[in-house]
């Protein structure tokens, strides 16, 4: 099964952004390594902002790419059940 990390970014409390990637990961546990370095950058360069980091499966990266599509904003907690 492939594994994608989507991060959930917010500068203010109503502006958040999702960035993916696209390379997916091999394994959940790869991700969730890979995700724990970028949690700790973006803790030091952005430290005013909140964010979440999911490592999703391509069906779950789907759920959120059609909330997206369809006019979604993302939140924090997550809009959909990730």
């Amino acid at each position: 099964m492939k594994f994608f990390m989507v991060i959930v970014f917010c500068m203010a409390a109503d502006m958040c952004e999702v960035i993916y990637e696209t390379d997916p990961y091999p394994a959940r546990q790869e991700c969730q390594l890979e995700a724990a370095m970028v949690r700790e950058y973006m803790m030091r360069t952005y430290p005013t902002s909140a964010g979440e980091i999911y490592c999703l499966h391509e069906e779950e990266l789907k759920v959120w790419e059609d909330f997206l599509r369809k006019g979604g904003m993302p939140t924090m907690p997550s809009p959909i059940d990730a």
